[in-house]
């Protein structure tokens, strides 16, 4: 049944789907007698006169390919996208009305036998329905045709269909009757909404977008979705727009071909995880304990999301905002990349959870309603918590449902399934999507303006939304500077620990591998992970600016560069740099590099202070270093010339050749963080108390650099701290590691093992 009486079902013939007639009529299919008139038809409304396709129990009817097929079934389609001509002089089935509301549910029939994973055979677009009755006609599927509703689930090809929705007085519902004889009934609320028409796009209410890519099974988006029993088999009951007509179809959750399931695979299981037979599941569905009623814990972040939500929702009065967070990605074959919320999602909610999405709903008082979606828990409700490998509570663990992350994080949520529905509603021309997080969000809520408009210099009102939220999350709150605190307090035990292991790591031929492991470890056991690649660069590595491979050796004598830091359990990260004497001394040169970026550090840190321009502490600091390198004799311009920001001038940037990088970037939930704030708002505005920033010069001589002289060859040095920008001033968030020369050995001297 659908929700907020829009109907979310597809219609469906009266007569049964028969199986093929090389297969005999199991006992757990219901059939009905076909009529030489169908009461009822699969049809998609289309004003301009696009044959729909129908399923005519007559065999007067014309079929698909001129014959019954393989299955045995009066299956019929039109000439769209490629299939055969209507015959002349037969009438065309008349097509169904649609519903109050362009939304459809999907049906998938099983093909076990060659793949074992339901394939879509519905959808709201031709194409989908020729595919599929093509492949019918051809006898192509080797089993019968089981039925089973996936919600949320695009059919194999993406295409949007041009409908009026019509009036229609009657709902579609799906009811389950397990083998175990327990009824089942799940609502369908999967959503294809058809695309908007000229006055959606102009702003008002409406359908907003067609339905986005499809997803396979056991991948973001999929949790709880298969519409059966879950026991072996259960007979659904589709109801059409006529209240005189049904048709019982057979869903077996446990497969086809084998009526006990035996040889299907659960859902969300791998090609070579072993079957999960009908006893197996009738045993694995009893004897569980009840769950515990345990009230979540407040999550501190809870009071402090709403205030970011509401004043997010300031810029944007009238406006729906949608935010997703993204899904699971694939790092090979069937094993995922451990998740990360997105992180503007995650500013505004809190939550931890794959595939959520965040909607901002304008309402009468002049603010927004926030509403959560996320997917509920897979437990013992459902037989995903032991078949579904990627969300499975027996496979992954249990994790917060929509109840639980209500209370935690004091939002109203509600189950992912009803996310199609809600987006269905939107006006693009009242709606901003964060975009490029989640491909399914993107297709269903088309941007706006298109055409002429869409392609001007300006930024697009999605783009508009995406700088707002860096914008804002520019100034931290006293939350977000101690969870940044704690970061950097992981940071500095990570730093310790690696120093006490560089005798271990000199011992390997790949001892960077060694110190980056040994940083991790401190990084999971205090964190979340490391914020970003750690960079662990020895000896000439230490010129490259991002050495992240690691794999190098770690030589006494040389210089160590250690760029890394520590994600807090609630995402905020530390960018921590010092560069270390292996040995534990500096030889008389690596001294006289070290010295110059110090000064250059501290030099960038005093520019740090409220009304300063953000490009204040680069300034001080490459002057620093520009007037090194011209008295070292290394600059063909003078120092004023090199450091003009005239880009045509005479000599201007030279000294950039042995120091590439800018000297600072906000630090926050990202390392790089508020990436997408315009430069009037960020590199060409001014400081303000609660930004943190890191500032960390660096010199690189280059191995093969012949400007400079061969003592000076392979050194690299950067020193990088966190520094946060006070009402009066600055405050370095991890002074706590020592950073000139002398304090760095005998802080070494302090840890190295004796």
């Amino acid at each position: 049944m659908a929700a907020d009486g829009q109907v979310a079902a597809a219609h469906v013939a009266t007569s049964s789907w028969v199986p093929p007639r090389r297969f005999p009529t199991y006992p757990d299919q219901q059939t009905s007698q076909q009529t030489s008139q169908p009461t009822s038809q699969i049809a998609f409304g289309d004003p301009a006169g696009t044959p729909a396709f129908g399923d005519p129990a007559g065999a007067s009817a014309p079929r698909a390919h001129g014959t019954r097929g393989a299955h045995g079934g009066p299956w019929t389609w039109s000439t769209a996208l490629g299939g055969p001509a209507w015959p002349a002089g037969v009438a065309r089935p008349a097509p169904t009305r649609l519903t109050s509301h362009p939304t459809f549910a999907f049906l998938a029939y099983h093909d076990s036998g060659r793949t074992g994973r339901p394939r879509v055979v519905g959808q709201p677009t031709v194409a989908c329905l020729a595919g599929l009755w093509q492949e019918m006609a051809a006898g192509v599927p080797s089993v019968p045709p089981r039925l089973s509703a996936r919600l949320g689930e695009a059919g194999p090809t993406v295409n949007r269909m041009s409908a009026q929705p019509v009036e229609s007085s009657s709902s579609s519902q799906v009811t389950g009757a397990p083998a175990g004889g327990a009824q089942d009934a799940r609502q369908i609320r999967g959503a294809v909404p058809a695309e908007s028409r000229a006055s959606d796009l102009l702003g008002s209410a409406g359908p907003a977008a067609a339905l986005s890519q499809t997803r396979e099974p056991g991948q973001a988006g999929d949790r709880g979705s298969v519409l059966a029993s879950d026991d072996s088999a259960a007979t659904a009951t589709f109801v059409g727009s006529d209240s005189s007509s049904s048709v019982a179809a057979t869903a077996a959750m446990a497969g086809s071909g084998d009526p006990t399931g035996a040889d299907e695979r659960g859902e969300g299981q791998a090609s070579h995880d072993e079957q999960p037979h009908a006893a197996f599941r009738r045993f694995m569905a009893t004897g569980w304990a009840p769950p515990a009623n345990t009230a979540p814990i407040r999550d501190d972040v809870a009071p402090y999301g709403s205030k970011r939500r509401a004043l997010l929702g300031t810029r944007f009065p009238n406006e729906t905002l949608v935010i997703p967070t993204g899904g699971l990605r694939v790092r090979a074959n069937d094993t995922d990349y451990p998740f990360r919320p997105g992180s503007d999602f995650f500013w505004l909610t809190g939550s931890h959870e794959p595939d959520a999405v965040l909607l901002l709903l304008p309402n009468p008082a002049g603010d927004h309603d926030a509403v959560l979606y996320l997917a509920d828990r897979s437990d013992r409700s459902s037989s995903a918590f032991y078949t579904d490998r990627r969300y499975g509570e027996l496979w992954v663990g249990p994790r917060p449902g929509v109840k639980e992350t209500a209370a935690a994080l004091e939002i109203e949520c509600r189950p992912l399934t009803e996310l199609p529905d809600a987006l269905a509603r939107l006006a693009p021309g009242k709606t901003r999507v964060l975009r490029g997080v989640d491909p399914e969000v993107d297709g269903a809520v088309l941007s706006y303006p298109r055409g002429r408009a869409a392609r001007s210099s300006a930024p697009t009102r999605d783009v508009e939304l995406a700088q707002a939220l860096s914008e804002l999350r520019l100034v931290k709150d006293d939350f977000e500077i101690a969870r940044l605190e704690e970061a950097v307090a992981a940071t500095v035990r990570g730093f310790t620990e690696c120093v006490t292991e560089l005798p271990a790591a000199a011992a390997l031929p790949n001892g960077e591998r060694w110190l980056e492991g040994t940083f991790w470890r401190r990084a999971r056991v205090d964190g979340n992970d490391v914020g970003y690649g750690s960079i662990v660069a020895c000896g000439n590595h230490a010129t490259t600016l991002h050495w992240v491979q690691d794999d190098g050796p770690v030589r006494p004598g040389e210089l160590a560069l250690l760029d890394m830091g520590v994600e807090s359990r609630s995402l905020y990260t530390a960018d921590v740099t010092r560069t270390l004497p292996i040995n534990g001394e500096f030889s008389e040169v690596q001294r006289r590099v070290y010295d110059v970026v110090l000064a250059a550090q501290q030099a960038g840190i005093a520019a740090v202070r409220p009304g300063a321009s953000f490009l204040d502490p680069h300034r001080a600091a490459m002057r620093v270093i520009a007037t090194a390198l011209h008295d070292w004799g290394l600059l063909p311009a003078s120092v004023d010339e090199s450091m003009s920001e005239d880009p045509k001038a005479p000599g201007a940037g030279v000294h950039r050749r042995y120091t590439l990088h800018s000297t600072s970037h906000m630090l926050g939930l990202d390392v790089h963080d508020c990436a997408q704030a315009r430069d009037e708002t960020y590199r060409d505005a001014e400081l303000a108390a609660g930004m943190v920033l890191t500032v960390e010069p660096g010199l690189y001589f280059q191995p093969d650099d012949l400007t400079v002289p061969p003592e000076l060859r392979g050194i690299g040095v950067r020193i990088e701290d966190d520094v946060l920008v006070t009402a009066d001033g600055s405050h370095n968030l991890s002074a706590a590691l020592p950073r000139s020369a002398s304090d760095i050995e005998n802080w070494m001297r302090q840890h190295r093992p004796v």
